[in-house]
Order: structure tokens, then C-alpha cells, then sequence
């Protein structure tokens, strides 16, 4: 839940300062995390073990896009 909030966060920021439509990209980038995970665990076969790279590749996703959102604010002056 982390992972896709977070990253449906950052898309939803980046759409209300830079004044483009990035929300829909985030909502189906966190869908499809979301529902993969939820596919793997709920599959109860060996399925449930790619859940672990799942989350590792959406934690490594959702570290870039916290320091491009840094980067971004810095750039600004906001911070």
C-alpha cells in the first residue's frame, strides 16, 4: 500500500506544480503494483515469491521519483 500510494503521490504532486496531466500515468503505474502483488499473494502457488521482487522494484521506482521530487523542489526555490 506504501509503494502505490506513494507513488500515485508524487504523480499527483507533479501534476498540481507543473501544471501537467501526469495523474492517470500514476493511478495505472500504482494499479498495476497494487494488483500484481495482490495477484501473486492471493495465487497461493509459487507465484506468491515474485512478490518480492515486485516490491523491490517499487521501492527502487518510488526512491527515484522521492529524489526527483527533491530535485524538482529545490530547483524551484520552494525548499
Amino acid at each position: 500500500h506504501a509503494i502505490a500510494s506513494g507513488i500515485m503521490g508524487y504523480y499527483i504532486g507533479y501534476a498540481k506544480f507543473s501544471g501537467t496531466n501526469t495523474i492517470f500515468k500514476g493511478f495505472i503505474i500504482a494499479v498495476l503494483i497494487h494488483g500484481f502483488y495482490d495477484f501473486f499473494l492471493f495465487t497461493e502457488t509459487w507465484l506468491a515469491v515474485l512478490v518480492l521482487p515486485l516490491l523491490v522494484a517499487g521501492w527502487i521506482m518510488l526512491r527515484r521519483l522521492m529524489k526527483n521530487a527533491l530535485a524538482l523542489d529545490r530547483m524551484s526555490g520552494r525548499s
